[in-house]
């Protein structure tokens, strides 16, 4: 019975283990799943060369810190996060812009926000992929972008989408003090 009972012990230790395991394993995974993937892909990266022969220099694009990073240094545009946005004093209001401006379900909402930073452009990623604006990676609600009344589609190609924010000036680097 001695036995028995230890062995009963050994195999519910070994159950409970193998859970553990099991699940926090897939549960890490999932957390650490957008780390590890890569944060710009190759269709992000033709994007920037169509920007750079098309969208002024000067012009504001709303972009996540990698996609951002990756445009600035390839096109030659400015981006709402990444790069010299922490010249800018309201860096923690800009970065929360930015992720509402792709997390709002308002398309309305999205614009007042790009035309509040002078942001000429969204630059949306492929539809499997996160955006990481300085608070966590974030599901990007593309529909709204769509609405006629505040943007125009000027890039569609390998899941990477650049809309127009009308209204706003292309060429709004430096912002006004």
């Amino acid at each position: 019975m001695y036995r028995v009972r230890h062995y009963l012990l050994l195999l519910f230790f070994l159950g409970v283990f193998y859970l553990i395991l099991t699940f926090g394993i897939q549960e890490s995974y999932n957390i650490t799943r957008s780390w590890l993937d890569p944060v710009v892909t190759g269709g992000e990266v033709t994007a920037a060369r169509w920007m750079r022969d098309n969208i002024p220099e000067r012009a504001i694009v709303n972009g996540g810190i990698f996609t951002g990073e990756m445009f600035m240094a390839v096109s030659g545009v400015r981006t709402s996060v990444g790069g010299d946005w922490f010249l800018i004093n309201d860096s923690a209001e800009w970065m929360m812009d930015c992720e509402k401006i792709y997390t709002s379900v308002s398309s309305r909402d999205a614009y007042e926000r790009a035309v509040k930073r002078n942001i000429s452009y969204i630059f949306v990623s492929p539809p499997e992929r996160k955006i990481h604006c300085g608070y966590g990676w974030k599901a990007i609600k593309r529909e709204k972008f769509r609405d006629k009344r505040f943007f125009r589609l000027v890039y569609d190609r390998d899941g990477v989408e650049i809309y127009r924010v009308k209204g706003v000036r292309e060429a709004s680097w430096p912002l006004p003090k």
